[in-house]
């Protein structure tokens, strides 16, 4: 199966062997935690008629937990006028948790349930994190899911008052259907479910990005680029969509790229995220590299360097950086070259 596919369907689906065990409509369990490490108590099974809470489930070990925590950063410091609390619980090791709290700069809520009985009411048998729960002011959990398939919408929704949970229901029953679908490799099929979430919800790049790869798996390819004219449209006003397609406009195989859709959406990116978002400062320097301007892509390239905080992420940063940096000596050198050869 494509790899880009095995991803999305990690991200809009349950794994398929488990459930959790709490669903939409049912009253939040209490949070069994041991240890706070930011931020004070909470429970969100004893409603006060206005807090909302998002309850996540992660690990320090979890690759796609450390890469949603940016997103979540950005959707705290969204919400710190309204009367939404964010809170992540894991079961490790206090000193592991705090220390990892700090080396990436956790602004939310963090606690510690290392009897996991928390994460047994919430979860159940669902071992797929990271995991996030909505819990209305009532205490009811309104959604669920990875929280890059939609949470930042929904939370939008609830607090104008505009969230519809039967909207939300017929997208997670056609979720489960297309995560079986592409479990039996009906690409057709999947395509066809593909095309009934972006008609329910168009906001879900996820969605964009699966179809992408299905058209690529059918032999559809030549469809592919009428989607980066959409997603640019219907993305305009988000910077790290707008960063996800540049780069995928940008790196895709050579029959797929779309130089002017990745130039046009990385400039609204860093507009939107005022130069200040170290993986939109990356993207804009490899448009930079692949334009040929590489003083322009180093000098981004070392921008992104300096915002970084994961260490990860700062030591491929630095490799590329180093990449571009020989492409442009070697450029030099070549220049020299032919200039003497003539």
């Amino acid at each position: 199966m494509n790899s880009r596919i095995l991803i999305i369907l990690t991200l809009l689906c349950l794994p398929l062997a488990d459930v959790s065990a709490l669903e939409v409509g049912d009253k939040a369990p209490a949070l069994k935690i041991d240890t706070w490490i930011s931020g004070p108590a909470c429970d969100p099974s004893k409603p006060d008629g206005k807090t909302i809470y998002i309850v996540e489930f992660w690990a320090t070990w979890c690759p796609p937990c450390k890469q949603t925590i940016p997103f979540l950063n950005r959707l705290y410091d969204r919400l710190q006028e309204t009367n939404v609390v964010l809170v992540s619980v894991t079961y490790e090791d206090e000193a592991l948790v705090r220390s990892f709290v700090q080396r990436m700069d956790m602004k939310y809520r963090v606690a510690i349930d290392p009897s996991r009985q928390s994460t047994a009411s919430y979860m159940g048998e669902n071992r797929g994190i990271p995991y996030a729960f909505v819990v209305d002011k009532d205490g009811i959990v309104l959604w669920k899911g990875h929280p890059l398939a939609g949470l930042d919408r929904v939370i939008d929704q609830v607090l104008a008052g505009s969230f519809d949970p039967k909207m939300a229901a017929r997208k997670e029953k056609i979720e489960e259907q297309l995560q079986k679908t592409l479990a039996s490799r009906d690409y057709e099929k999947a395509l066809a479910l593909t095309d009934e979430l972006i008609a329910i919800d168009d906001k879900v790049i996820d969605y964009y990005q699966l179809k992408i790869s299905l058209l690529t798996e059918t032999g559809k390819a030549q469809g592919i680029k009428p989607i980066y004219k959409i997603m640019l449209s219907v993305f305009s006003d988000s910077a790290e969509d707008l960063n996800a397609l540049a780069w995928q406009a940008c790196t895709a195989p050579l029959e797929l790229r779309d130089l002017t859709i990745a130039q046009d959406a990385i400039h609204k990116a860093v507009g939107l995220s005022n130069r200040k978002d170290a993986s939109i400062l990356n993207t804009l320097a490899r448009l930079q590299y692949a334009l040929g301007l590489l003083d322009s892509a180093i000098t981004a390239q070392k921008e992104a360097l300096g915002l970084s905080r994961d260490a990860q992420e700062k030591e491929a940063i630095e490799e590329t950086l180093k990449y571009y940096q020989t492409a442009l000596e070697l450029r030099r050198e070549e220049m020299k070259a032919y200039k003497g050869s003539k």
